[in-house]
């Protein structure tokens, strides 16, 4: 069963960025891990002030809130992509993935 992003952006810049960190979070779900991964992208007719009051952008990963009004780092986004695996497994005390990461100046650093 694939890992499923859904991201509710406006027009306005920190959605745009939001939409990015969630694209690159599935390549690197999919490409290091070899999880299948679905990216919904609805995008609401917000300009940046009407984004801002709506609290956009929002990102959710299997129906959990990860972020809402700002652009959430790819450690938390793959943090909860592997939580939501667990939980769907039933594995108890986790798969055994690291699920700490840094932001460094050239992406993910493993902790």
């Amino acid at each position: 069963m694939p890992v499923r992003i859904t991201v509710y952006a406006g027009f306005d810049s920190a959605s745009r960025m939001a939409v990015r960190v969630v694209r690159e979070a599935s390549v690197i779900l999919a490409v290091e891990y070899s999880l299948p991964v679905e990216v919904e992208v609805v995008e609401l007719p917000f300009t940046d002030e009407d984004a801002v009051a709506a609290g956009l952008p929002e990102v959710w990963v299997d129906g959990r809130m990860v972020s809402s009004g700002s652009v959430p780092s790819m450690s938390s986004i793959i943090d909860e992509a592997f939580r939501s695996i667990q939980e769907s497994l039933g594995v108890p005390g986790g798969l055994g993935f690291p699920l700490a990461y840094e932001e460094g100046e050239k992406g993910l650093l493993g902790v």
